[in-house]
């Protein structure tokens, strides 16, 4: 089937769409829709097991512990006050969370969605509308949130793969894997930071997806700047909702710096510029809502930006200064040598200035310190360091200890390793990633080379203009051989036929720039799976673009350009026989892969002693005296804030350098000294009642 461009639109803007005009994609976002909703429903079945619990007040007590409980609090301040002036207040001037200390929770935390979740409830509840229990009705938001972003997934997919049924395949995969890539069907995790940030990365992930494969086009299009919009927008509520989105971001932006600088794609400068624009506007927006929050001022992404930005406006017109000839290439690449040292020295000297303010993360860069023995303990006897040549910080120190005794801070486990590679979506992710390096080697090999000026071919006048636009197989729509686009009836000229295996200056641009954007997602991917490997909570964060990967196998778009143009057909029927096979290899997985993976394990029997929490907070509440300062845990304190009215003197949130000093003299009374030393701790802290488990 064909289709005509109008006048006016650039040809590289039809075939920046490969295999997606029109109907393609009109199919793919419905079937990632779908996905979106059915990704919804499935996590309702997840947390049935709440509702047979005698009432909602019990079901939040099971399902809110320790920081989830922590944050929650936030939003039934907010729902409970008798205004919302009186709720914001008394999240804006905290007295409840560090006694005696009073404190700006938006500065401090990310509660951003409980308060918005919080307005919201407030708002319909003046029109009287019937709402559910406020967490049930908090939990619905979340649940419809994170249900968006595997809808981002499924079209991220789609158009990664060029298969607009890969949604479908990617549901599936991500449904086998649940357990390993997600924390959201575990009733016990209701409410932690990174189940509202990750769906809002992938949507995130999607326009910049987009923008790098249409990096072509004028930022004055009004589709382009749609773009723009979202992915700021999509950017600052990443950065707002999650207290560990900078480190993800870093990753992300150094991912487009390399597929720009190392891997040589300099068409994408003007755009990775942009980008970074975006990330200051972004970052500059989420400092001022957080009343210049200094995790924000003070994080390596930062720092990074600050460096990216020195680089590339000092080499930012090197391109246009060097001759076209081959001879520019050493030249050229010397240059990215300069650019990225100057990134690096850009980023060790700010970091080096900001030191002294830079406490808010020290126990991050203490946790991945730590994973350097760990990591030597793992290589073969013959390649592991002595213990003296280990930096100091490999040795835990108490606020990484911490974290450390809990699984979901060490590396990632074998298990969770065998799980994707039984259901296949490891090996799957590995082939699509395979694909692409060929792909992108095989264009950088056959890439006419620049500076060799290019025949332009005659056309005959009379022709109509319309039909002279080249449109390419990436484009999705072929041409069948000897056939071409006409006009009033006229034939086109032959010296204007475009061979398929010779593309024009328009197709060869548009498909480096779609060799650009799939390199990116690979990189981005990488990165994000070594983060995961050294802390196993994170795998979160490469889990779901591992199985956007794996559903991406079955695509023509992974192919070279070269085989796409030359067998089209051929091509598309075979990636069409490899979906379907990839299917039913899936389904043959279902409901589970083991009755301690996904759906099994998420909908067997569960048992706590979550009454005995029930009767402690109905102590607090009836019998400890209203503003009575109560030292306890941090797990517990972050649960007896929410559920409780008494002042709590340390919490789980754990980005401050005065909480962790409290957490450490707190936690002496677990080395069991004397009653002196007892005293004296409760006195330093002003606690009045102490509660450790």
């Amino acid at each position: 089937m064909g289709k005509n461009i109008k006048g006016g639109q650039p040809a590289a803007d039809a075939a920046v769409r490969i295999g997606f005009g029109g109907m393609a994609w009109i199919v793919a976002a419905s079937i990632s829709a779908i996905t979106g909703v059915l990704y919804y429903y499935e996590n309702t079945v997840y947390l049935n097991v709440l509702h047979k619990l005698p009432n909602p007040d019990y079901a939040a007590v099971a399902a809110l512990q320790t920081e989830n409980a922590f944050y929650y609090s936030y939003y039934n301040e907010m729902v409970e006050a008798d205004s919302v002036w009186d709720g914001l207040k008394g999240i804006i001037w905290d007295r409840r969370t560090e006694y005696p200390d009073v404190l700006n929770a938006i500065r401090r935390f990310n509660v951003y969605q409980e308060i918005v979740v919080g307005l919201e409830y407030r708002w319909l509840r003046s029109f009287g509308v019937p709402l559910p229990h406020p967490f049930d009705f908090f939990r619905g938001n979340l649940l419809v949130l994170n249900g968006v972003g595997q809808a981002g997934l499924g079209l991220l997919a789609a158009e990664i793969s060029g298969n607009p049924l890969a949604g479908a395949a990617c549901l599936l995969a991500s449904f086998i894997n649940r357990f390993q890539i997600s924390r959201l069907g575990n009733y016990t995790s209701s409410d932690l930071r990174e189940l509202w940030g990750i769906p809002l990365l992938w949507v995130q992930v999607y326009f910049l997806w987009r923008l790098v494969l249409g990096s072509r086009r004028s930022t004055s299009d009004k589709n382009s700047r749609t773009l723009w919009v979202c992915f700021i927008a999509t950017t600052f509520a990443f950065i707002v909702s999650w207290q560990f989105s900078p480190f993800l971001l870093l990753l992300q932006a150094a991912a487009l710096y390399f597929v720009c600088l190392v891997a040589g794609y300099g068409n994408i400068r003007r755009l990775v510029s942009k980008v970074i624009d975006a990330y200051i506007l972004a970052l500059m927006l989420a400092v001022a809502v957080h009343f210049a929050s200094p995790y924000l001022l003070t994080s390596p992404f930062f720092f990074q930006l600050v460096a990216l930005k020195v680089s590339t406006s000092v080499f930012c017109c090197r391109r246009q200064s060097l001759p076209a000839s081959r001879g520019s290439w050493l030249m050229g690449r010397l240059a990215d040598v300069g650019e990225g040292l100057v990134a690096l020295v850009g980023f060790v000297l700010v970091r080096k200035a900001l030191a002294p303010f830079a406490t808010a993360d020290t126990h991050v860069y203490e946790i991945l310190c730590t994973k350097v023995s760990a990591v030597n303990d793992m290589l073969p006897q013959w390649m592991q360091l002595q213990q003296e040549q280990l930096p100091a910080c490999a040795e835990p120190s108490f606020n990484a200890n911490l974290y450390l005794i809990m699984g979901v801070f060490k590396l990632l486990e074998w298990s969770s390793v065998q799980v994707y590679l039984d259901s296949g979506a490891g090996y799957a992710a590995a082939g699509s990633i395979l694909l692409v390096l060929v792909r992108c080697l095989a264009s950088t090999v056959l890439r006419e080379p620049q500076g060799r000026p290019k025949k332009e071919p005659e056309v005959d006048q009379s022709t109509n203009s319309s039909s002279s636009v080249k449109v390419s197989a990436n484009d999705g729509l072929r041409q069948r051989k000897g056939e071409a686009p006409a006009a009033n009836g006229q034939k086109q000229s032959p010296a204007s036929r475009t061979d398929d295996r010779q593309p024009d200056g328009d197709d060869a641009e548009a498909g480096e720039a779609e060799d650009a954007a799939l390199l990116f997602f690979v990189v981005q991917f990488l990165l994000f799976l070594l983060l995961g490997s050294l802390v196993n909570r994170l795998r979160v964060a490469f889990g779901p673009p591992m199985m956007v990967l794996a559903a991406a196998v079955c695509g023509p778009r992974l192919f070279p350009l070269q085989v796409q143009r030359r067998w089209p057909k051929v091509l598309r029927v075979a990636m069409l026989a490899g979906f379907a096979v990839q299917m039913l290899l899936m389904t043959r997985h279902l409901p589970c892969l083991t009755d301690g993976e996904g759906i099994c394990q998420h909908t067997a029997d569960k048992f706590s002693n979550d009454g005995d929490l029930l009767d402690l907070y109905d102590w607090i509440n009836n019998v400890v005296k209203p503003g009575t300062p109560v030292l306890a845990s941090m797990n517990l304190a972050g649960s007896m804030r929410a559920f409780t009215h008494v002042p709590m003197i340390i919490h789980p949130q754990f980005e401050s350098e005065n909480l962790r000093s409290r957490v450490q003299r707190a936690y002496e009374l677990y080395s069991c000294g004397s009653e002196a030393s007892f005293a004296q701790t409760m006195t330093e802290l002003k606690a009045k009642v102490v509660i450790f488990e």
